[in-house]
């Protein structure tokens, strides 16, 4: 497609977009702007649910009630690794703030082995792991979706799923592109009975 000497065309960040400059660190901002002009109604048309993801939601049943809490481990770049402690205390803190809920830890092949190991060392109990039920990045955003609350202490890309959804989530994580949306909103869609935060 072509939109050269088209007038009838209307380019986002034409000057940007005509010198080839990047873009992608704006669409968040430009997105959240976008959805605050829009009714209630449209948002949640537009906004990821579990309906979205239903062909690819794991065909076993997880447990449910849950909360899925993204953790990460990796050997190659430790440093949003948790620490043992980290990982035991933020533990303590979902169990005994939902005691009716699963937790589900949420990470790739080498994060779920690493923390199903502690978890048993532990003896934690009631805690699942999202590669027991999905082998995919998408599989596992289902399983965010149909959780009631998200959870992360310095994770990575998954957190754009509860950030794109009404899905409650408790974040502390440096945003990088991300510009807040008033003091204690990131995004415009947020409202006074959604439970999110991020810090």
């Amino acid at each position: 497609m072509q939109f050269v000497g088209s007038h009838k065309a209307y380019v986002v960040c034409g000057l940007r977009t005509r010198n080839r400059r990047p873009l992608f660190h704006h669409g968040f901002n430009i997105f959240n702007h976008l959805m605050a002009s829009v009714p209630s109604e449209l948002q949640d048309r537009v906004l990821l649910s579990s309906s979205d993801l239903v062909q690819v939601a794991p065909s076993v049943d997880v447990p449910s009630p849950r909360v899925a809490w993204h953790v990460r481990y990796s050997d190659k770049d430790p440093s949003r690794n948790l620490t043992v402690e980290e990982f035991l205390g933020v533990h303590e803190i979902l169990r005994s703030r939902h005691p009716d809920h699963a937790i589900l830890i949420v990470s790739d092949e080498a994060g779920c082995q690493h923390f199903l190991e502690l978890a048993e060392d532990r003896a934690l109990g009631r805690t699942v792991f999202s590669k027991d039920y999905s082998q995919s990045f998408l599989g596992d955003a289902a399983l965010i979706l149909g959780s009631d609350l998200y959870c992360v202490l310095r994770g990575g890309g998954m957190t754009v799923v509860p950030f794109m959804s009404r899905i409650p989530y408790r974040c502390a994580l440096h945003i990088v592109h991300e510009l807040m949306w008033s003091a204690d909103q990131l995004t415009s869609w947020q409202g006074p009975h959604f439970n999110h935060s991020c810090v």
